[in-house]
């Protein structure tokens, strides 16, 4: 199970690298993050959800769109190195 979240953190550590030297890749990012938090937010708060499937994954899938958009606002703010 460590090894699991070790992977998981390296693959995090490069995605960021990644970001922070392709500013094209982290507006792309950010902007699909924020499309897909505006999207689960609605479907969660406007009740329009009647599968129970939709109900459960609204949440997590905020969850990842606030994480994504975060690491891309965090690889944006920070100088480009190649």
């Amino acid at each position: 199970m460590p090894d699991f979240f070790i992977r998981i953190s390296l693959k995090m550590k490069n995605l960021f690298i990644r970001l922070r030297s392709n500013r094209k890749f982290g507006i792309a990012m950010l902007l699909a993050s924020t499309l897909l938090f505006m999207a689960m937010s609605v479907l969660w708060r406007g009740g329009e959800t009647e599968s129970l499937l939709l109900r459960l994954l609204c949440p997590m899938l905020l969850l990842l769109a606030m994480a994504g958009q975060l690491l891309a606002l965090a690889a944006l703010l920070q100088k480009p190195r190649k």
